[in-house]
């Protein structure tokens, strides 16, 4: 008999049993898959969830959170303002010593109050976590600058303007030493090459009003200062090679001058005598070669041997006698015109200054000045 089923003929009943149950089974596994699945998207989206929760909830705060600090700020912090610096700048300088809470808050502030405007260079102590506004406030007000100044008047000699800088706080012995390493502060290899100065420095201490912020060095003071007297010469117009000799001639009218409109007729009178090849015959470099300050000086003086004695040397001393002015420099780059060879400060007091072309003329001048001298007998 063939294996082959003939149709119309049905499996045994057993058979359609357990092929009914088979079938149950995969349906009841295919319903636990399918839950599980469900169950598993469900946790991942639950933990999608959180993560996009944790994950936008820093952009959600920094979004509502306040652009500016509330307050008028705690505790002291020291901020520099550099020159120069636009308002974002200062504003990132704050941002980062937590003055402000942001360069942008800084900066949206400043726009809004002209005070900002008023914010000079220098450094400032101003408080942590404060508003813009309140920041803007302590800045704009110059009586917040924590700034010393010092003033240098013309014809001042190096060793007095160390006394000055000093009343600043910044240690003397200080100042000495970096004196003693002209070139570090700047000053060029045509001075400091020179032998025989008493100071280096002298003739480079430009006369003015300076400001001492905290942190300043006796190096980066006399440098400032230094720099002043070499962006002095540039705007003066001193050709190249000459600037020695004119700080020098500078020098001698600034320590001689009564009065700046003198210093063009004193400028003339050296030139005159240098051509003539006679000695200058100057009091001031003879004082400054003993180091001593007078209008007058002995003969053991003038008989000093010293590159600084115009008595002892022929035309201009070693180097400068004092610090010069913008006017002295000015008048020794552009003699007056005259024929005059002689000067005398016949009144010391007042400056009043006579020129002589003859000695006979100079004589009385000087019978004048030895007048003044008798009637003020504590004035040498």
């Amino acid at each position: 008999m063939s294996d082959v089923e003939l149709p119309g003929l049905q499996p045994p009943p057993g058979r359609v049993r357990r092929s009914q149950r088979a079938q149950e089974k995969r349906r009841k596994k295919r319903k636990r898959r399918s839950l599980v699945a469900v169950l598993v998207s469900l946790v991942i989206l639950a933990l999608a969830g959180t993560a996009v929760w944790f994950g936008a909830k820093p952009i959600i705060a920094s979004l509502t959170a306040p652009s500016d600090f509330p307050g008028p700020g705690t505790g002291s912090v020291m901020v520099k303002i550099p020159d120069g610096a636009s308002g974002r700048t200062i504003g990132r300088i704050l941002a980062e010593k937590k003055v402000v809470k942001s360069a942008k808050a800084f900066v949206d502030a400043a726009n809004k109050d002209p005070r900002a405007q008023k914010i000079r260079p220098g450094t400032y102590e101003l408080r942590l976590q404060m508003t813009s506004s309140g920041a803007i406030a302590l800045l704009a007000d110059p009586k917040n600058r924590q700034v010393k100044t010092f003033t240098v008047a013309e014809g001042k000699r190096v060793a007095e303007i160390v006394d000055i800088i000093a009343k600043t706080g910044i240690p003397k012995k200080d100042l000495q030493a970096a004196l003693k390493d002209p070139a570090a502060l700047g000053i060029p290899e045509w001075a400091t090459s020179k032998k025989g100065l008493k100071f280096p420095a002298e003739g480079f201490l430009f006369p003015k009003t300076y400001e001492v912020e905290p942190g300043d060095t006796a190096v980066s003071v006399l440098t400032a200062m230094v720099t002043e007297t070499l962006d002095e010469l540039t705007a003066a117009g001193v050709p190249a090679g000459q600037e020695w000799k004119v700080l020098t001639e500078a020098s001698i009218l600034q320590a001689e001058g009564g009065r700046s409109s003198d210093y063009p007729k004193m400028a003339r009178v050296l030139d005159n005598r240098t051509k003539k090849g006679w000695k200058f015959q100057l009091d001031s470099t003879t004082s400054y070669a003993v180091q001593r300050f007078g209008v007058t000086t002995t003969k053991k003086e003038r008989d000093t041997k010293s590159a600084y004695n115009t008595y002892y040397v022929k035309g201009y001393p070693v180097g400068p006698i004092c610090n010069p002015g913008a006017d002295a420099i000015e008048a020794a780059l552009a003699p007056a015109k005259g024929t005059w060879l002689y000067w005398v400060t016949v009144n010391p007091e007042t400056g009043e200054t006579k020129f002589a072309t003859t000695d006979a003329e100079a004589q009385k001048n000087i019978a004048e000045f030895q007048k003044w001298l008798r009637d003020h007998p504590q004035g040498t």
